[in-house]
């Protein structure tokens, strides 16, 4: 009689060969290196910590986008101090951006990349 290998319902690390999507062309796609059965395909993912002392630059939306945000445009009153960082004594998550007064406000809402 012959033995047969048991079935499984889902691909195993063993028989996946097809290289991760990622969101965006790396180099290596680029370059057209093969696939790998490495859940990262070959390569060394980008890992940060909660305690690591550089996030990410906060990206201000543009002030033309954003227009005036002052409750009266007639005498804007800044909100923060210096653009791009964390605001002071405000909401958790807000920095501080310029509007189209001008002047200095804050948000959470980033602009576009």
């Amino acid at each position: 009689s012959e033995t047969q290998s048991p079935i499984t319902p889902f691909p195993t690390v063993q028989t996946v060969t097809q290289r991760p999507i990622t969101p965006f062309p790396t180099a290596d796609d680029a370059a057209g290196t093969p696939a790998t059965s490495s859940p990262t395909g070959g390569r060394t993912p980008i890992t940060t910590s909660p305690t690591d002392p550089s996030p990410p630059a906060f990206i201000c939306p543009s002030a033309d986008f954003v227009g005036c945000t002052a409750p009266d445009p007639n005498n804007p009153v800044n909100e923060c101090d210096v653009i791009g960082e964390p605001c002071v004594g405000g909401n958790p998550g807000e920095f501080c951006c310029e509007d189209g007064c001008p002047r200095n406000y804050c948000t959470a809402k980033p602009g576009p990349p």
